[in-house]
């Protein structure tokens, strides 16, 4: 069985608006189906714009908004992708963790704002702009990309067959 770890931090304006448990629950379907480790550690925050503006400029060099953001502990680069020469070994030493305490995967930033305009845009609901958002973020972390035709064919495979899941499973 696996076991994650996931930490949610949400900016003071939109706690009220987002569930941790949901937001919890998003993540968790996300790895039991596409992530092949016993356990690990993810972080997830809701931000503004302003913030994910200026993590966009400083790590991937694109002075403008996006809606999401992937931080990857296990792949390098601006896009992970399924390259599997991309992830990250342990280069000068292996770090051993504590027995309980599980690896990081990374971490996701969601801008709220550019959420909801993209709900409204596509006539659904904020919650389901999320949910889409998060899984997509959890898919980078795990390698998945999109720059590519075919890897993106794979990576829209994966966040369909996973959004198609009842969240109570």
């Amino acid at each position: 069985m696996n076991m994650f770890e996931v930490n949610i931090d949400i900016l003071p304006e939109f706690e009220p608006l987002v569930s941790t448990i949901w937001l919890t629950k998003v993540v968790e379907r996300a790895l039991s189906c596409e992530f092949n480790q016993d356990g690990g550690v993810l972080n997830v925050i809701v931000s503004d714009d302003e913030t994910i503006r200026q993590l966009n400029k400083k790590y991937r060099g694109l002075d403008e908004n996006t809606d999401v953001l992937s931080f990857s502990s296990l792949y390098r680069g601006a896009y992970y992708g399924e390259d599997f020469s991309n992830k990250i070994d342990n280069i000068s030493c292996e770090f051993v963790l504590p027995p309980g305490i599980f690896e990081p995967i990374g971490e996701v930033v969601i801008s709220y704002p550019m959420a909801l305009h993209q709900a409204q845009n596509s006539g659904h609901s904020i919650l389901k702009e999320l949910e889409l958002l998060l899984t997509h973020g959890v898919l980078h972390l795990l390698g998945h990309d999109h720059e590519k035709i075919e890897e993106a064919a794979k990576m829209t495979d994966a966040q369909n067959r996973i959004m198609a899941m009842n969240l109570h499973q």
